[in-house]
C-alpha cells in the first residue's frame, strides 16, 4: 500500500501521520454528507419536514440521511442509521489515532 502524502510531497511521511490525514478527511467528508441530507427540506412523502413532529420528524432525516425512502429507491432509516454509525467509527478512530500520538510522542 502506497503513503498517498509521501507521494504528493515526494518523501516518507510516517505511517501514523497519514493515518491520522485519512481519518480526518473520512470524518468531515462523512460530517458535511450528513450536514447535506439534514438540510432537505421535505420528507419522501412530499411533506414539508418543518410541519413533522417528534418520531415522524426523527424517521423523515434520518430516510434522508439513507438517501430517501427504501420506496423512492433509498436505503431508508436504516441508511441513515448505517451513516451515523460510520460517523461514529470514525469520531473513535480519530480519537484512538490521537491517543497514540500522543502516547508515542511522550505527550499524555
Amino acid at each position: 500500500m502506497s503513503n498517498f502524502l509521501a507521494d504528493i510531497f515526494g518523501r516518507q511521511v510516517p505511517q501514523q501521520v497519514a493515518r491520522q490525514n485519512a481519518i480526518q478527511s473520512e470524518l468531515y467528508r462523512t460530517r458535511k454528507e450528513i450536514e447535506t441530507k439534514m438540510a432537505v427540506p421535505v420528507a419522501s412523502t412530499g411533506t414539508p419536514i418543518s410541519e413533522l413532529n417528534g418520531m415522524a420528524r426523527t424517521l423523515a432525516i434520518m430516510a434522508n440521511m439513507g438517501d430517501g425512502s427504501i420506496a423512492t429507491g433509498g436505503r431508508g432509516v436504516r441508511g441513515g442509521e448505517e451513516l451515523m454509525a460510520q460517523y461514529n467509527r470514525l469520531v473513535g478512530m480519530a480519537a484512538e489515532n490521537d491517543w497514540q500520538n500522543k502516547l508515542n510522542s511522550g505527550n499524555r
